[in-house]
């Protein structure tokens, strides 16, 4: 079985911001002219982009994003933004992508993966530039526990093929061992060979106490290589 995580809806408490910078070694600075502060350099922050997770797709008419974060911290976090900015070879910034991960509040040591995806004007597509370098922010804020999704048992996952032999989707079915109501959002996070994210799919389901129902989540990529499975909150705190 795969891997599988839990997450809780919680409020804010307080406000933090992490930066870290990816790139040609010894390239100039962003044009604000001083270098950006590595992932280390705020004690106060908790939720980290993790470097090695970062994919980034440029195509000729697309550009995408994705990646994971995590909380590496002992309180439970919330993360309202990921940021990232591109610059060419001379420090000067070309564009930004504004990302919101798909799981917002983290438990410690819990991950989350993040995706963007834009598809280019054809009339502009060619004036993209190629990057040099780009940097990162996370913007969290601190929570107090909410709710968790232990009732929530994972019974079988199955790749569904449709059409020409190709996986279309995961069906995973789960049971609802709890005498409550639950509505919870399933996340499949898809990953590489080389454990970058490539991906990250979602689907909602509502279970009576003791139901046993199936969510259906989206499989289209073909590069990847492994997936995970997190309950989560079916929207967001805020």
């Amino acid at each position: 079985m795969k891997r599988l995580g839990t997450i809780v809806l919680i409020s804010a408490v307080c406000f933090s911001l992490t930066f870290g910078v990816i790139g040609c070694a010894g390239g100039p600075p962003p044009p604000s002219g001083e270098e950006p502060s590595g992932p280390e350099a705020t004690s106060t922050a908790e939720v980290k982009v993790l470097e090695n997770s970062i994919y980034i797709g440029q195509g000729e008419r697309s550009f995408s994003v994705s990646g994971e974060l995590q909380n590496t911290g002992e309180t439970w976090a919330e993360v309202t933004e990921v940021h990232f900015d591109f610059y060419d070879e001379r420090g000067y910034f070309l564009y930004g992508a504004l990302i919101h991960p798909e799981i917002n509040i983290l438990s410690p040591g819990q991950k989350s993966p993040f995706s963007y995806y834009e598809v280019d004007n054809p009339m502009y597509a060619s004036q993209r530039k190629p990057y040099s370098k780009y940097t990162f922010g996370v913007e969290q804020e601190a929570t107090s526990p909410g709710q968790t999704f232990e009732e929530l048992e994972i019974l079988g996952i199955e790749p569904v093929k449709f059409p020409f032999d190709r996986i279309d989707h995961l069906e995973v079915e789960v049971h609802n061992k709890g005498d409550s109501q639950v509505v919870a959002r399933l996340v499949v996070t898809y990953y590489d060979s080389e454990g970058r994210v490539v991906a990250a799919e979602h689907d909602e389901e509502g279970f009576a106490p003791n139901q046993v129902s199936v969510y259906e989540v989206d499989y289209s990529y073909l590069e990847s290589a492994d997936y995970s499975l997190q309950f989560c909150p079916h929207k967001w705190s805020y």
